[in-house]
């Protein structure tokens, strides 16, 4: 019987350890998509503005989004992941 409840142990904890890493890479792919949103919003406000001042924030933001989102391409590809849209396959 001891047996029994350590085996039916082991799968409940199993389980449970799966469906965190579910729910980790669902976060994951979620701040990915955010982390594109935002990339393409600073891409936007770059094309908008035209004053030297905006132009250089601009620059700055788009450069921040870029590197954010290339940090989480590669933890979301370091967890096994893939998606069809990822603009960089050089990593």
């Amino acid at each position: 019987m001891e047996f029994l409840s350590r085996l039916s142990f082991f799968f409940r904890d199993r389980a449970k350890r799966a469906k965190q890493q579910d729910e980790e890479r669902a976060a994951l792919l979620a701040a990915l998509d955010d982390a594109m949103q935002r990339k393409e919003i600073a891409e936007r406000y770059f094309n908008a503005v035209s004053e030297d001042a905006l132009i250089i924030r601009a620059v700055y933001e788009m450069e921040a989004a870029e590197a954010h989102y290339r940090a989480l391409l590669c933890q979301v590809r370091q967890a096994g992941l893939r998606r069809e849209y990822w603009e960089y396959d050089a990593f």
